[in-house]
């Protein structure tokens, strides 16, 4: 998939969340590998998945039907322990 196809793919997933979750509570998801790399824009081959390494309890349910893996947990010790200092804002296309 392209980054249009995945940010369309998140878009959903955010309408989705709006809808089901009406609050102000901020939720919470980190993608991470290819899919996190081509939405950033620093590889350009296509993908078929998102990775999330950490995700909101809430949000869980709704991953599998936008062909989100939450299997990626296993991995975190290949991820520098301040990780979360290197998180980047998605921008979704066009904005």
């Amino acid at each position: 998939m392209l980054r249009s196809d995945l940010s369309e793919r998140l878009k959903r997933l955010d309408e989705d969340a709006y809808l089901l979750f009406a609050n102000d509570e901020r939720l919470r998801l980190i993608l991470v590998g290819g899919g996190a790399l081509v939405l950033c824009e620093l590889i350009s081959r296509s993908t078929h998945d998102l990775d999330a390494l950490d995700v909101s309890a809430q949000l869980r349910g709704l991953l599998s039907r936008y062909d989100i893996n939450c299997n990626v947990q296993a991995f975190i010790n290949n991820f520098p322990y301040n990780y979360e200092e290197y998180k980047r804002r998605y921008k979704p296309c066009g904005n």
